[in-house]
């Protein structure tokens, strides 16, 4: 629905008023750092203390890290409308990012409670938030957009963040009543100080193209970098919750059994099974927008076609980033994973300067130096995840499942004149043939092994 959301939102705005809305939800997307690790440590903290039947750990812990959270929240956002008023800063642009960083504050409520009952299990009333969330884009959020465009839009996401926040807490067995214990936020920030620093380079390495598009671009380029960000991170709807769930199981089979390697293994079957489906709906989705949405609906947009393929191809680097990511949490590389990012960051960074030396930046440019930034940040991840896990048997089926993921897709940014369709087909068959070299190989049999024992939860 969100993505409907943005979708309507590309379709019914001005290209500056998306551009502004793309520079604002920056905002949103950089605020999770404000906390400093601690909400992302206790998420890796969590299934272990479910395991070990500790409820009350994990109840106490989230009620010390949401008023930790709010606390920095509410006294940023009480700076910011001071120096806006200061300074005169009352144009759309700050009015927007304002009503962008008061989401947080309910946003962090709502996040916390919804920790709280999926990591207990208590699916039902996560169900019925996400629902209700769900809903009330459709029915207030929708039409606050119609009516009244980019300023509808923001109020419109903070109505449905403090209507949710205040149904979870009514709905919810246990409240996150504030509570103040400092020791326990010292515990807590050695948990995640170390994920802090990770965050530290992760968040701004998955927005860089937004961020470097700000500095580099005029409100059209934003909007256009910020639309072909959209499109990639909308095949992310359906992995991105699969994984988190994935990874809650993956925690817990790791604390049961401290087993690298086979734990490795699930996750890599998980990758297969992600890669697969990836390259069946993400090149029959760029089809359709392509030939079909973007043309006849979306025509201001109509540049961004040509770069559709780099564009996924940037996205499918960071799937497979995103899952050895998981994995490499799990087991403690926070570390290695925060490298990776950075190498990611540099080696982008380098290539845009050396490429605007004698020429300006431009929308395609940018985005080839994204993939040669994804496709080094790739290389070193899976090198570290595989130095880790010892799984040295696995080298010359990794080489295959990297060849037959990311050549065709270079090749096709290349002749970007060539169907999306062909292009789907000469994926699959690609894929298909480097699962039936693999069919017999005992690794590659372990991997899907390993898969099914972490989702049955078998390890119990």
């Amino acid at each position: 629905m969100k993505a409907l959301i943005l979708g309507s939102a590309a379709y019914l705005l001005t290209k500056d008023d998306f551009a502004i809305l793309t520079l604002a939800m920056l905002v949103f997307t950089f605020h999770p750092m404000l906390q400093f690790g601690i909400t992302d440590g206790l998420i890796l903290k969590l299934p272990g203390w479910y395991i070990k039947n500790d409820l009350d750990e994990i109840y106490l812990s989230l009620r010390v890290s949401l008023t930790y959270v709010l606390i920095i929240n509410v006294t940023l956002i009480l700076l910011a409308i001071v120096i806006c008023i200061f300074f005169d800063l009352y144009g759309k642009m700050f009015a927007v990012m304002l009503i962008y960083g008061l989401v947080t504050i309910p946003y962090q409520i709502y996040n916390h409670y919804l920790l709280f009952n999926r990591y207990t299990y208590d699916m039902e009333v996560a169900l019925y938030a996400r629902s209700l969330n769900v809903l009330l884009r459709l029915a207030v959020q929708l039409p606050l957009l119609w009516f009244y465009g980019i300023y509808g839009l923001a109020l419109g996401e903070l109505a449905i963040y403090l209507i949710t926040c205040c149904f979870i807490n009514h709905i919810s067995k246990r409240h996150l009543l504030p509570y103040v214990d400092f020791q326990r936020v010292k515990k807590y920030v050695t948990y995640g100080v170390p994920v802090f620093f990770v965050s530290l380079v992760g968040v701004p390495s998955v927005t860089l193209e937004k961020t470097i598009g700000a500095y580099y671009f005029d409100l059209d380029g934003i909007a256009n970098i910020g639309f072909l960000a959209f499109l990639g991170s909308l095949l992310f709807l359906i992995t991105g919750q699969i994984l988190s769930l994935f990874s809650q199981y993956g925690r817990e089979y790791f604390v049961k059994t401290s087993d690298e390697g086979s734990s490795y293994l699930g996750y890599l079957g998980f990758l297969q099974v992600t890669l697969f489906a990836y390259l069946i709906i993400g090149s029959g989705y760029f089809w359709l927008l392509s030939t079909y949405i973007i043309p006849n609906y979306l025509s201001e947009y109509s540049i961004v076609i040509n770069f559709l393929p780099l564009i996924y191809l940037v996205f499918l680097g960071r799937l497979v980033v995103s899952i050895h990511s998981s994995w490499m949490l799990v087991v403690g590389e926070r570390a290695k994973i925060a490298i990776t990012h950075v190498v990611f960051c540099i080696t982008t960074l380098a290539f845009v300067v050396i490429s605007t030396m004698n020429n300006p930046l431009t929308l395609e440019i940018l985005l080839r130096c994204l993939v040669f930034g994804i496709l080094s940040q790739v290389i070193i991840i899976v090198a570290f995840a595989f130095l880790k896990s010892k799984q040295y048997e696995s080298v010359p089926w990794l080489i295959i499942l990297m060849v037959s993921l990311f050549i065709p897709p270079i090749v096709f940014s290349i002749f970007v004149n060539v169907s999306w369709f062909l292009f789907c087909s000469l994926n699959v068959l690609i894929l298909l043939l480097q699962y039936g070299l693999s069919y017999k190989n005992k690794y590659f049999e372990g991997q899907f092994i390993m898969l099914k024992r972490i989702v049955t939860k078998s390890y119990l």
